[in-house]
């Protein structure tokens, strides 16, 4: 296929090796963040929502606690929310009613204080779907199929769990198959997404063309929000930071994602006046998303 002008063989393998179908659909798992993320900044654009604004303008009976919570705070991890592992009573790959959910996250006590430091969670980006799904009074996988994965041609991209999906790949540990997380309500939002090879090569071109979002949007994503202590991140390149749905790093030398995307890195036509600026700013039981989160 065609990436951003060059031609490419697209493929898929397993961790043996073994060469896969092109077109089977994979659960992205964390990667999918990036596509809440982008959700987000869609409705910002439309004035539907602010990244400034308390979540408890979206989520019903937020505790004391959450109150100097914004959105901007869910998005980069900072806003003191536990992870997974700190919620023992929620079954990740079973059912669970949206409102139970709620009620856990908004019982257990925060692991920072809002806004002062970087602290990973998942359940963060499920209250993202959520405030995305009352902003936009539509299914957050509804919301995603009709302004992203439709409008960008991921035709066979979609959101929510696998079952009755064509095409889909079982995942597996020490070769043995292994449920699937429930990603309906449970994990929607933090690792929802499945996709294809060929369909996250036309997101990443996407996002190089800013052809969705504006590139001040998309430089907002991939900068540098907040750092992050390395060593608590278990990915393969040195993490510096996280943006908006991106850990930021340096691989072989190279900022990891690029600061903004292909199209701000375009010649300007000449203007009487141009400005120039400098936009280079800087889970054991959730093993298999924060593998796949290591391509972010």
């Amino acid at each position: 296929m065609s990436h951003l002008g060059q031609q490419l063989t697209v493929g898929a393998y397993s961790s043996r090796q073994e060469a896969l179908d092109a077109i089977a659909r994979f659960q992205l798992a964390s990667v999918s963040k990036q596509f809440t993320a982008a959700a987000v900044l869609l409705l910002v654009a439309d004035g539907a929502a602010s990244l400034e604004e308390p979540v408890g303008r979206w989520i019903d009976r937020c505790p004391a606690s959450w109150h100097s919570i914004t959105i901007r705070h869910l998005l980069t991890h900072t806003a003191g929310l536990p992870h997974w592992d700190d919620l023992p009573e929620i079954p990740l790959a079973g059912p669970m009613d949206a409102g139970t959910e709620l009620s856990i996250f908004q019982r257990a006590p925060l692991r920072r204080e809002p806004g002062r430091s970087w602290y990973y969670s998942s359940p963060g980006y499920v209250l993202l779907a959520h405030i995305v799904q009352r902003a936009a009074g539509c299914p957050y996988a509804q919301f995603l199929a009709e302004r992203l994965f439709e409008p960008l041609g991921l035709s066979s991209t979609f959101a929510g769990n696998g079952a009755g999906e064509d095409r889909v790949a079982t995942g597996h540990e020490s070769g043995e198959p292994v449920a699937s997380a429930e990603l309906d309500v449970v994990g929607m939002g933090a690792g929802d997404v499945w996709s294809t090879a060929e369909d996250v090569l036309r997101w990443d071109a996407a996002l190089e063309e800013a052809s969705f979002l504006s590139v001040d949007a998309l430089r907002m994503m991939f900068a540098m929000q907040t750092p992050v202590d390395a060593s608590s991140v278990p990915h393969s390149f040195p993490v510096q930071g996280y943006g908006f749905g991106w850990f930021v790093g340096r691989v072989f030398e190279r900022r990891v994602p690029r600061s903004q995307p292909r199209a701000a890195r375009r010649p300007a036509p000449p203007r009487r006046s141009l400005e120039r600026r400098d936009d280079r700013r800087g889970s054991g039981r959730h093993r298999a998303a924060e593998t796949v989160a290591r391509l972010t």
